[in-house]
């Protein structure tokens, strides 16, 4: 059992420090490499625990080939589920948005994921789910009902505004990505040329059969043609033929009308007029355009999007035309944008011609107000308060105008003015948080991007000097992200002052991050990967090759450096922590430094890994000293006094990123890319916590029974 002799006052685990030499900030994903290599270690000690790992460990934890022998393990981890701080409802990827006239607006993604909001999309809670498929449409019907459609053929419906779904049957094991109708039908297309209809309500679902095409005419054979004749020219229909399969994705729908269809392919767009009628080719992709990527019809007019072919730029185009008893296509545009994926396009209701708008994954959001001959566009990071892009994934507009999307990481967006700003509706920040404080009022903070997050009463800001962006044209906006690009690490002091530290530079705030002062700058080539560790005695800094101190809460600061200790190949991504006089300095590959009289005199210690470290951890215990170092592939060492390292065998090859103890419950925790891992028995012996199965980046605490874990998607849980 963890028992420290002294209780240190603020943070006794180092925080994660992981990015790349670029300032770019790491993705976090499952990394399918070798194992580390196990040298033969110091004996172990004798396990306090040898259970097997509980069944229940979450299934995307990878249970490969441990770093080490098979590990002797705690016994399993009750299933407490910890509680969501931040953001406030989810960060599951989203790809389907609908809603009514009433204010009712409605999200769905993966993993089964249904969002509510009954005000006009001001609040947003999530509503129990009968499946965990992935949705991937949501929309709903003149009378009433809601209905969403993903994998697996799955199809949900909802009688009473989506307070609760039951799943009907398709008859279909395909995805169903789209789903449209009218007073009188319901349908449903995905891949593999599916398309289902329902005339009940969606209570039973039938196939409805892909576009079929005459056959060819015959032609004379090249045998057959007179001397020195060509072969006629291909015709309408051999083109069409050409790039048609019966059996490819539906990539948009639409039924506008009774009996009514349209359906764009990868190359073709098509449309039936009813039940009886013959379907017809309303427009094809021809250079440079090169694909379709989706589909709407509106009372007057249709709009399809897509990409050019991959050297042409401007990458994407729209065909616009009108719709009616007589559809035609009136012409093409190209779009020059800052998206990175083919958009999507939806239309206002209402309108003649209707406001029509494209977004996707990208900053950009543009629209037109004449039918598609001219597109504007706005920058929609600043007010945002967002600095990556926030990908709108689908978009409806409601009756009254308001434009609604969702998207990345749970997050559900807004626009009052057609698209030219947007905002947030479930709050907070969407992406990566590093390292993290408990201050001692209770407030927690985190580094993002350009600011600090902070959470206080349940009321999350980001804190940062006013800065701003562009919105399009020579309009600017303020937005929150002042501080460093690659803000990478956060400390608090004992009296409330705030440090934010990252791409060489220092900043520091003593009203509550109000204002502040850049405190130190040095060159931001070589220290993008800022660490911090602190106590009542002094805040310290690893600043690649030099330690920075400070005892006056970081006012002023002392440089130590350890050039000397360094090679080439240590790289920058370094990490800080420490406890009473014990300081240590991890990297990669196996870095492992370590002071024992408070960074006045460092030593290189030997390490039995060349596995890159990304975490370090020190505390004085009752009966001694206890240090850690995690990183790649379920490394992880352990050592009575920081000069000594054996490794730890681990149930999991996952990257570990951050560390933490706690006097108060006597644990230890691990964060990693896909999940959590806690002992009981001071590091001998780790277990997967079965309840938390998201991507990590740092574990912190008070040392006073509150331990928080964040990572992506501006993901904050607190522990039970």
């Amino acid at each position: 059992m963890l028992a420290f002799a002294s209780r240190p006052r603020l943070l006794l685990g180092a925080l994660l420090v992981a990015c790349t030499t670029s300032g770019e900030l790491p993705a976090i994903g499952p990394d399918a490499a070798t194992p580390a290599e196990s040298p033969t270690p110091e004996p172990p000690p004798t396990p306090l625990g040898a259970a097997t790992p509980s069944a229940a460990s979450p299934p995307n934890l990878d249970a490969a080939t441990p770093s080490a022998a098979t590990p002797p393990t705690t016994p399993a981890l009750a299933a407490v589920a910890p509680q969501r701080l931040h953001p406030a409802t989810s960060t599951a990827e989203l790809f389907g948005i609908t809603g009514d006239d009433a204010g009712l607006v409605l999200a769905v993604g993966v993993h089964g994921t249904i969002l509510r909001s009954d005000d006009h999309g001001q609040s947003w809670r999530e509503v129990a789910s009968p499946s965990a498929s992935h949705l991937a449409a949501a929309w709903r019907s003149p009378q009433g009902s809601l209905f969403a459609a993903g994998s697996d053929g799955t199809i949900l419906r909802s009688r009473d505004r989506g307070l609760t779904w039951h799943a009907r049957t398709s008859g279909t094991p395909h995805w169903l990505r789209h789903l449209a109708g009218n007073p009188h039908e319901i349908l449903a297309a995905g891949d593999h040329g599916t398309i289902l209809r329902s005339r009940d309500d969606g209570d039973t679902w039938t196939s409805v059969a892909m576009p079929t095409l005459a056959e060819p005419s015959r032609k004379p054979s090249r045998d057959r043609l007179p001397p020195g004749a060509r072969p006629p020219p291909p015709g309408p229909d051999d083109i069409v033929r050409s790039m048609y399969r019966p059996d490819e994705d539906v990539r948009g729908l639409a039924a506008p009308r009774p009996g009514e269809l349209w359906i764009a392919l990868r190359q073709l767009v098509w449309q039936r007029p009813d039940d009886a009628g013959a379907w017809r080719v309303l427009a094809r992709t021809a250079p440079p355009r090169d694909s379709f990527a989706n589909l709407w019809v509106g009372d007057t007019h249709w709009v399809v999007s897509g990409r050019n072919r991959g050297s042409e730029r401007p990458s994407y185009f729209v065909g616009t035309g009108t719709a009616g008893t007589a559809p035609i296509l009136s012409g093409w545009s190209q779009i020059d944008s800052r998206l990175i994926s083919p958009p999507i396009v939806t239309g206002a209701p209402t309108g003649a011609p209707p406001i029509l708008y494209l977004a996707g994954d990208g900053y950009a959001v543009h629209w037109s107000e004449d039918g598609g001959l001219r597109w504007a566009d706005s920058e929609q990071s600043a007010v945002m308060q967002s600095p990556y892009p926030l990908a709108k994934r689908a978009m409806w507009v409601a009756p009254d105008g308001i434009v609604h999307a969702a998207g990345t990481a749970g997050a559900v967006m807004r626009s009052t003015d057609h698209a030219r700003t947007w905002t947030v509706q479930n709050g907070g920040a969407r992406e990566p948080l590093f390292g993290g404080a408990l201050a001692r009022d209770g407030s927690i903070y985190t580094a993002v991007a350009f600011a600090v997050l902070r959470g206080r009463a349940d009321h999350w800001q980001l804190l940062s000097p006013t800065s701003t962006l562009p919105v399009g044209g020579h309009t600017e906006a303020p937005t929150s992200r002042g501080l460093v690009r690659c803000c990478t690490d956060v400390w608090v002091a004992p009296d409330g002052t705030i440090l934010a530290a990252g791409n060489g530079l220092v900043w520091r705030s003593r009203d509550d991050g109000r204002s502040w002062k850049k405190t130190h700058d040095s060159d931001p080539r070589w220290d993008c990967c800022w660490s911090l560790w602190g106590d009542d005695r002094g805040v310290h800094g690893i600043d690649r090759d030099v330690i920075l101190s400070s005892i006056d809460h970081g006012k002023t600061w002392t440089r130590s450096s350890i050039a000397h200790l360094l090679t080439r190949d240590d790289g920058n991504r370094l990490d800080i922590s420490g406890s009473d006089d014990h300081l240590l300095v991890v990297g990669g590959p196996g870095l492992i430094l370590h002071s024992s009289d408070r960074g006045r005199t460092w030593a290189r210690r030997t390490s039995p890994t060349r596995e890159p470290l990304h975490a370090g951890f020190v505390a004085t215990t009752a009966t001694g000293l206890i240090a850690l170092a995690a990183g790649e592939h379920g490394t992880l060492l352990r050592s009575t006094d920081a000069i000594h390292w054996q490794q730890i065998a681990l149930p999991t090859t996952m990257r570990l990123l951050g560390i933490h103890g706690d006097e108060a419950r006597g644990e230890l925790y691990l964060a990693g890319e896909s999940g959590l891992l806690r002992s009981r028995d001071d590091g001998l012996t780790w277990a997967l916590d079965p309840t938390v199965r998201e991507p990590l980046r740092s574990v912190f605490g008070d040392d006073r029974g509150q331990v928080l874990v964040a990572g992506e998607r501006g993901l904050v849980l607190r522990l039970p």
